[in-house]
């Protein structure tokens, strides 16, 4: 069933807006984003990982979400956004090719899908795309994790859960 969910993007966007009614999950993401008190109405951002592009609403300025996954990007270009944000179903070394530079890349909820070579190749290559700010929200493993984490972890796609020094050295690879 969790597989199938996964899978769709329609059913996926579903449980991401019941997590955000019953735990506030995006809710608190955004806001955290925000006090963080880079973003303005001008910044570009990239989304990497953007999914069903939950996270396009962060600036008012130009918004690109890229994503590996294109039933996920066919499903924030036909219901989200209306032509407002850009998204695309492409790899980051499209971008590269491009010389698009900006001012900030969120990579959230993406690095637990990586082994660690290639999360140090998106976070250099994210390095070289940013005239400012590379910002990484990811699941950090913790000793003392909850039993719903822990349901969550045992459940999600991704098999690379790290401890924050794990997460340390991959940035400074």
């Amino acid at each position: 069933m969790i597989k199938k969910i996964l899978n769709n993007s329609t059913l996926w966007n579903l449980s991401r807006y019941f997590l955000d009614i019953t735990c506030g999950l995006y809710r608190k993401r955004i806001a955290f984003l925000r006090d963080l008190g880079i973003f303005s109405d001008n910044n570009s951002v990239l989304d990497i990982g953007c999914g069903t592009g939950l996270f396009a609403d962060i600036t008012e300025g130009h918004y690109i979400g890229i994503d590996s996954n294109c039933h996920s990007i066919n499903y924030a270009n036909k219901r989200r956004y209306k032509g407002k944000k850009e998204f695309r179903c492409v790899d980051l070394k499209v971008l590269e090719k491009e010389k698009q530079m900006f001012d900030i890349i969120l990579i959230v909820d993406v690095l637990h899908h990586l082994d660690d070579k290639n999360c140090i190749d998106l976070l250099k290559a994210s390095a070289g795309l940013t005239k400012k700010y590379l910002i990484n929200y990811d699941v950090v493993l913790r000793e003392n994790a909850t039993v719903i984490q822990k349901w969550f972890m045992k459940h999600d796609n991704g098999a690379n859960f790290r401890y924050l020094g794990e997460f340390n050295k991959l940035f400074q690879a």
